[in-house]
């Protein structure tokens, strides 16, 4: 777990770095785990006085399994956190089918319980982040269904991802307009920038965002912790977006964002929204 002095030196890393930090989000693993630091790490932003230095204070937000449950903790996010999204995988019998405890249990009730306290705290938004499965497709639930159970439910609104095991086995499902809801996202994302004439972009990492792990090393984007190649640098360190040494490592960086430097021959350069990261492995 992070500590309080590599807390303090990502705090110290900001302040001395950036002038705008629209927002700081807490992920783990399970980041209620350590709400010592969490406070810690809060109360130093909400305590600085801000000058051009850094001109106003950033949001906070938790990425959670929603399982832990305590006042110690409730006491935090009521006075330090704006934004949380808790992991849960829709009904009761197919979340806890794929997410469960220590000693095996379903954790569907003690997330249910967080989510309908948190969401009546009224300095905060709840959101939720689905996994979608082969368990979901093998209970014929699509994706609408889910966020109609959430809807309905909780009266929250949030995202739904794809199982890897589904990713790999995409020829395998029924590409048919009938299963469209289950279409992989980044396919019917691309229908979507079609049929709206929209240009899509790939996720901004090192650019608008950066992730750091819990001994302080920064890295691209929070997929990328522990990967001992993509490491950009610790928070101990220099400001690595002005470095030249990683500008020179790393030169796709600062194309990210220029599809037509990046990629000025590609008849798809306004539908290509893949992940950045494949540049770099």
């Amino acid at each position: 777990m992070m500590t309080k002095e590599t807390a303090k030196n990502f705090y110290d890393f900001c302040i001395n770095n950036f002038h705008h930090i629209e927002k700081i989000v807490f992920f783990g693993g399970e980041p209620c785990i350590n709400v010592d630091v969490m406070e810690y790490l809060c109360s130093l932003f909400y305590n600085y006085k801000f000058d051009k230095s850094l001109e106003e204070l950033p949001k906070f937000g938790i990425i959670t399994n929603g399982t832990i449950w305590n006042e110690r903790l409730i006491s935090v996010i009521k006075k330090y956190i704006t934004f949380i999204t808790v992991s849960i995988d829709g009904e009761k019998k197919i979340n806890d089918s794929n997410r469960v405890d220590k000693q095996g249990k379903g954790t569907y009730n003690r997330i249910a319980k967080f989510i309908d306290y948190t969401k009546h705290i009224p300095s905060v938004k709840v959101q939720y982040e689905a996994t979608y499965t082969k368990q979901h497709i093998k209970e014929n639930i699509t994706k609408d269904d889910i966020s109609l159970f959430f809807r309905k439910r909780f009266n929250i609104e949030g995202f739904l991802v794809d199982e890897i095991s589904i990713e790999e086995d995409n020829h395998k499902i029924d590409f048919s307009v009938q299963n469209v809801d289950n279409l992989p996202e980044c396919f019917t994302d691309i229908l979507w920038a079609i049929s709206f004439k929209h240009h899509l972009e790939s996720c901004q990492i090192s650019r608008l965002q950066f992730a750091v792990s819990t001994s302080g090393l920064i890295y691209p984007c929070h997929m990328d912790v522990g990967i001992e190649s993509l490491n950009l640098g610790d928070v101990k360190g220099d400001n690595i977006f002005n470095s030249k040494h990683i500008q020179d490592h790393y030169p796709l960086f600062n194309l990210i964002n220029n599809k037509e430097k990046l990629c000025p021959n590609c008849w798809c350069q306004n539908l290509c929204e893949c992940c950045p990261k494949s540049f770099f492995l």
